[in-house]
């Protein structure tokens, strides 16, 4: 009867873990470190990741940390770095060797070269395309199998949530389950003390913990934590110390307890729910506010858990969270999370959260009641991205301000990564300088994203601190320039900063009219283009028609009508160039054509939804912009304007701030922008007038907003969301927004940026499911879908595609939604391959079908090269195709394939056996033919195989014979 019951509380407490509500997620995740295979041979390492939101989290410029450093990620197997919902992908060490290990696994393979992971565990990260950690945790020993997330949603780095796998690893694949067995504790005999009470014991009931006879279950450190606790309350407040419990199962912390540095131990009772808090008060000791311990013991005396903040001396106080001011408490950064490294874990905090979850926010300063809190010195200048090795080259600068030396013994230097440097003995003169290079402090500036660096003294007061954004310039510091901080060419380690501002380009402009008429004099006019730097600049024009020119103003006369496309090249005195191009159409009629200008370079802002066709007043027109950078960009005198305008662009006022990921909309009354109700467009330009974004529009249903969906692309919906996130709905009258575009040629997109919305129609060169599940090929365009959802598609279809122009390997693509953004037109259309030389083929040619002739000069698995006398380029036969290598070294071939980017540069895709045909076979020479500076050799192979067959005959006769001759020996 009692194992029944045991077995009975047992499940209850399984069932409730399992069905633990999500509000006691640590913080929300995206990408998350899944399983770690550390315990393999170096070279064999590895780490799973899986995405566990409800979109495509796109990969592009992230990093995997390790060994405080940023390891970079690039595609090894895969269409690209997107990682779609619930996908598993696999970062490895060595990504061939990975993929020589388990050759089954078909999903994504990063390559990132390391070290060596750690089996006994070290600490790991995620940074996102702007250097921010989506996850930064140590994780636990795993020597024999692989390391494995439990709850791959839940933000716990403990044992509680981590186990290790059975007997092998899941790499790819769903987790193991753990094997885990409720503990057996001691139960409290009902009459614990009201004196420390379980805050919440008094609001939620504990399940029932079972006594069975006087034994006591085993804990581990960190099974629950000091998570939070406050020093110095004021005069009108109590002390109070929060726990919080990483434990899978309710804890009865009857016997247990916790003391300060007087070594007074006070007794616990109650019990504590897993991932929940418990705060302690009327405590019967007092710490100390300029520095104490807290130590935390299990009902056997056994520590779990204990903190050193302040000036407290454990032997180490270079590791002591620092010193909290008054009404501040000392929290963890991560509730719950316990490195053994009290500096790098908790931080003081003016928003205590007693009970609940910590919140790091720290207002005003505490300066004036801590000795020694002037800021005697300071973070005078860094050093974050030397030419050649940042390990190397990189450096911090001190200055002493005073004028007596100052000894820095038990300072801490930290980063935003939390990376804490501890000074020795070690002095700085009065009015001196001293250099920390990374090799010593073992803290990595960031080279882009943001970057924070703080210098705390002894007591743990707040001296000096600094920060910086973007990306850094290479061999730039970031130096003290009196009271600014500026970016500098001139670094001075040691001295006394010197500021060179870094040169930046000049802005071009050109001032001319968009159309003219043939014999009539045209102005072109650059005055208007500026330097930074305040530069001379030089001009150069390009009209197009093969006349050239180099005044700053400039007259030009067309003879012939047509478009031409005017280019202003301007050059500063460090050589630095930027240009701009505008097309003018030269008619004899003067008929007027729409130009647009264009610029190489823009910020990132987008038109994300107009609203031209209200219901009622058309009052409520609106047109609506986002930022999806990781950083706030200023408008100030940015442009909005139509195509059919008759009044002046609305010009974005002065101070005008987008943040990062949000919208911002203009309506109507204040833009004095009128969007037609048929058809019209929408221009975004930039203070000199680059066009940044624009979007075409026909038709749209009256009540119907245009807006950019999850994936980037325009769609027609019912629900207007100005000024917030988008709303994709659809009601009868709906058009769907590819309707709205124009089709064009596909070699016509690869001119066009990524982002713009597009209409192609082209020929199926490569079928999907080919190369890849996920996008295939019409005359030179890739066309790319996440979700591999196309229509049956043939070699010959002529088809119509809508979507969105991207970017992946420097190779342009198209990204449709659905395979409703495909429509055939016509069969049986096939495309004849463009034959051409090697060195003729450039970035210009990629997605082309393509065919060339050369030998084979290098064949290593799937990878093989071709030399046809001007250049050689690689090729590569994807397992889809299932062509087989009938081809060796020293073999002519012709050869047909698409034109494809890669990491190593560009190559060439055959698509089937019939793409690789042999033109000449080694060893053969009759027909002598000359291509280009090389002689190929091309005969008929009929006679081929016999000649080979008397040729393998008379070698094996030769090696009969000298076996017998050997027998006759070995007789005699």
């Amino acid at each position: 009867m009692k194992a029944s019951k045991q077995l009975l509380i047992n499940t209850a407490l399984i069932a409730f873990f399992l069905f633990l509500p999500k509000a006691l997620k640590a913080q929300e995740l995206t990408v998350v470190i899944n399983e770690i295979g550390a315990y393999q041979a170096t070279d064999h390492e590895w780490i799973e990741i899986l995405n566990v939101t409800g979109s495509p989290v796109d990969l592009s410029g992230w990093k995997f940390w390790e060994n405080q450093t940023n390891h970079g990620l690039s595609l090894f197997q895969g269409a690209d770095l997107i990682i779609g919902v619930a996908e598993y992908a696999i970062i490895a060490q060595k990504a061939d060797i990975f993929h020589t290990d388990y050759p089954d696994f078909t999903g994504t393979i990063i390559d990132s070269s390391w070290g060596s992971l750690k089996e006994d565990g070290e600490e790991i990260g995620l940074k996102d395309a702007g250097g921010s950690f989506i996850e930064q945790f140590t994780y636990t020993p795993a020597p024999d199998f692989s390391l494995e997330r439990t709850d791959s949603n839940l933000a716990d780095y403990t044992s509680v949530n981590w186990h290790e796998h059975s007997d092998s690893n899941t790499a790819g694949m769903e987790n193991s389950a753990p094997t885990v067995n409720p503990p057996v504790d001691e139960i409290s005999d009902g009459s614990a003390s009201d004196d420390i009470p379980s805050e919440n014991s008094s609001n939620e009931a504990a399940p029932e913990i079972i006594e069975t006879g006087n034994t006591t279950a085993e804990y581990l450190p960190s099974d629950i934590v000091v998570n939070e606790f406050m020093p110095d309350p004021g005069s009108d407040d109590e002390e109070w110390i929060e726990l919080y419990s990483n434990y899978i199962y309710p804890i009865n912390l009857s016997g247990w307890t916790i003391e300060d540095g007087t070594e007074k131990p006070q007794a616990l009772s109650g019990s504590i729910l897993p991932r929940q808090f418990t705060v302690l008060e009327n405590l019967n000791f007092q710490l100390n506010n300029a520095g104490d311990i807290i130590v935390l013991n299990d009902a056997n005396g056994k520590i779990i858990d204990q903190v050193s903040f302040g000036a407290w001396d454990d032997g180490n106080i270079s590791d002591n969270a620092p010193k909290s001011g008054s009404r501040q408490s000392l929290a963890r950064n991560i509730d719950g999370k316990n490195t053994d490294n009290n500096f790098n874990d908790f931080s003081k905090t003016s928003a205590d959260t007693k009970g609940l979850e910590n919140i790091i926010s720290f207002q005003g300063s505490d300066e004036s009641t801590d000795v020694g809190c002037e800021k005697s010195v300071i973070i005078n200048e860094v050093f974050p991205d030397p030419r050649g090795s940042d390990a190397d080259y990189e450096w911090i600068e001190l200055k002493n301000l005073n004028q007596e030396k100052i000894n820095l013994k038990n300072w801490v230097l930290k980063d935003a990564a939390k990376t804490g440097f501890t000074f020795a003995e070690d002095e700085i003169t009065a009015g001196g300088f001293i250099i920390l290079k990374r090799e010593f402090t073992k803290i990595a500036l960031n080279n882009s994203g943001s970057e924070k660096l703080q210098l705390l003294s002894s007591s743990g007061c707040l001296v000096s601190e600094i920060s910086y954004e973007g990306k850094v310039v290479e061999n730039t510091s970031y130096a003290l320039n009196g009271s600014n901080w500026t970016w500098t060419e001139s670094p001075t380690p040691g001295a006394e900063n010197i500021i060179k501002q870094p040169n930046q380009r000049p802005i071009a402009v050109i001032d001319a009219p968009g159309t003219a008429i043939t014999g009539e004099t045209v102005l072109f006019d650059a005055s208007d283009s500026s330097d930074p730097n305040n530069d001379n600049l030089a001009f150069r024009w390009d009209f197009g028609d093969g006349v050239l020119g180099n005044l700053i103003s400039t007259k030009h006369t067309y003879d012939t009508a047509g478009n031409y496309l005017v280019k202003l090249t301007v050059t500063d005195d460090s050589g630095a160039e930027s240009e701009v191009i505008q097309e003018v159409n030269i008619t004899k009629n003067g008929v007027v054509k729409e130009t647009r200008q264009t610029v190489p370079t823009a910020e990132r802002i987008i038109v994300s939804e107009i609203f031209p066709n209200p219901s009622g007043s058309d009052d409520a027109e609106f047109i609506e912009l986002y930022n999806p950078t990781p950083w706030p960009v200023d408008l100030s005198f940015w442009q909005i304007d139509d195509s059919k305008n008759t009044g002046k662009p609305y010009k974005i006022p002065l101070k005008t701030t987008i943040e990062p990921r949000q919208f911002l909309f203009f309506e109507k009354t204040t833009t004095g922008i009128i969007l037609n109700n048929d058809s019209d467009s929408v221009r975004l330009s930039d203070p000199v007038s680059n066009l940044v974004d624009q979007i075409k529009y026909q038709n749209l249903t009256e009540g119907h907003s245009l807006a950019i969906d999850e994936n980037y692309l325009w769609q027609e919906t019912s629900t207007p969301t100005p000024g917030e996130e988008n709303k994709i709905t659809f009601s009868s009258g709906a058009q769907k927004a590819s309707d709205k575009f124009e089709a064009m040629a596909p070699a016509d997109a690869q001119n066009l940026d990524s982002g713009e919305k597009i209409k192609v129609i082209g020929t199926v060169t490569a079928i999907p499911g080919l190369f890849s599940s996920q996008y295939f090929y019409i005359d030179g365009l890739q066309i790319y879908s996440f979700k591999k959802d196309f229509p049956s598609l043939a070699y010959g279809d002529k088809i119509e595609v809508s979507g969105e122009i991207s970017k992946i390997n420097n190779e342009k693509r198209l990204k449709i939604k659905s395979r409703e953004d495909i429509k055939i037109i016509a069969q049986n259309q096939l495309t004849a391959p463009l034959e051409i030389s090697v060195a003729e083929i450039t970035e210009e040619k990629l997605g082309m079908l393509l065919k060339i002739s050369g030998e084979v000069t290098d064949l290593k698995g799937s990878l093989f090269t071709v030399d046809d006398g001007t250049e050689e380029i690689a090729g590569y036969l994807k397992n889809g195709t299932g062509i087989k290598k009938d081809f060796k070294i020293g073999d002519t071939v012709n050869l047909t394939g698409i034109i494809s980017g890669s990491k190593n540069g560009l190559q060439i895709l055959p698509r089937s056996q019939d793409d690789i045909v042999p033109s000449k076979v080694l060893g053969e020479s009759n027909i002598e033919t000359t291509t280009g500076n090389r002689q190929l050799f091309t005969v008929s192979r009929s006679w081929f195989f016999p000649v080979t067959l008397l040729i393998l005959a008379a070698l094996i006769l030769w090696q009969r014979i000298k076996i017998i001759q050997l027998k006759e020996f070995i007789k005699e």
